[in-house]
């Protein structure tokens, strides 16, 4: 069952392919299960700490500005039965593996 108080929705410009990529450094060797979606989102469940996150790609979605496009993917995150501290170690972990230029 899912805890509505340990969860993180995100708007991310990225594919899914390049999530998943990313996703790797987290706990290297580690994969997480995938289940596609009729309506194009992909489902992962993530062991952390001994507990599943399951993440929720959207869709990837066309957004234009100006001449430049970007996939935007809608990323939700389901911490579940973690606690505090280790949603706090995984959200740390997530942001630096997916820092990209700038910051």
């Amino acid at each position: 069952m899912s805890n509505p108080a340990v969860a993180d929705v995100r708007d991310m410009a990225i594919t899914h392919a390049d999530f998943l990529r990313l996703l790797a450094c987290l706990q290297p060797g580690i994969p997480p299960t995938q289940a596609r979606r009729s309506d194009g989102a992909l489902r992962l469940e993530y062991p952390w700490e001994g507990h599943p996150i399951t993440i929720l790609l959207g869709a990837e979605l066309a957004a234009s500005m100006g001449a430049l496009s970007l996939t935007r993917t809608r990323v939700e995150l389901d911490y579940g039965t973690l606690g505090a501290v280790q949603c706090e170690r995984f959200r740390e972990r997530f942001d630096r593996c997916f820092q990209r230029g700038g910051g």
